[in-house]
C-alpha cells in the first residue's frame, strides 16, 4: 500500500471520439441479390463483390427516404452517390420499387437492371469491390463502392 499519494481526477476532453465505420466486414453472408449480382460480374470476367455492412447501413437509410421520394438524391437536394460515406471514393447505386417479392424476383430485378444502360454500369463496374443490399416492401437498395 503507498501512502501520501493523493488521486487525481482524468482530465475528460470534451470532444466525443467517433471511430469511422468498418468499410467492410468480410465474414458477412451474401443475401440472394447480392448473389445473383456476383453471378453476372462473374459470367462478364469481373471481381465478386465483398458484403459490407456499412454500404448495408448506408442502402437502409437510402430504403427509408425513397418511401418518400423515389429519386436518387436525397431529401436535402445532393445527389446520393456524390456525399461522402463508407471510405468510398467510387460510389454506385441501384433502386428498385413495386416490387412482388416472391421466389425468384432476385434474376427478374437484376435482368430489369442490365436492360438499363446506367444500372448495368453500377452492376458491371470494374472498380466496385464491395456490395450492400436491403429490400423490404417492395422497394430494393443497392450501394457500391470501391
Amino acid at each position: 500500500m503507498l501512502l501520501g499519494m493523493v488521486a487525481t481526477p482524468a482530465i475528460v476532453s470534451p470532444v466525443k471520439y467517433v471511430p469511422e465505420p468498418e468499410k467492410t466486414i468480410i465474414t458477412l453472408e451474401l443475401n440472394s441479390i447480392e448473389k445473383v449480382v456476383n453471378k453476372v460480374r462473374a459470367d462478364n470476367g469481373l471481381n465478386e463483390l465483398q458484403a459490407s455492412q456499412c454500404l448495408r447501413d448506408r442502402a437502409g437509410l437510402r430504403l427509408n427516404e425513397i418511401k418518400d421520394n423515389f429519386s436518387h438524391y436525397w431529401p436535402n437536394g445532393n445527389y446520393s452517390v456524390k456525399e461522402q460515406y463508407c471510405n468510398a471514393t467510387k460510389k454506385g447505386e441501384n433502386l428498385a420499387r413495386d416490387l412482388q417479392l416472391n421466389k425468384g424476383y432476385e434474376n427478374a430485378l437484376i435482368m430489369a437492371w442490365l436492360n438499363s444502360p446506367t444500372h448495368k454500369d453500377v452492376i458491371l463496374n470494374s472498380k466496385y469491390n464491395y456490395i450492400g443490399i436491403i429490400e423490404s416492401d417492395g422497394y430494393v437498395v443497392m450501394e457500391v463502392g470501391d
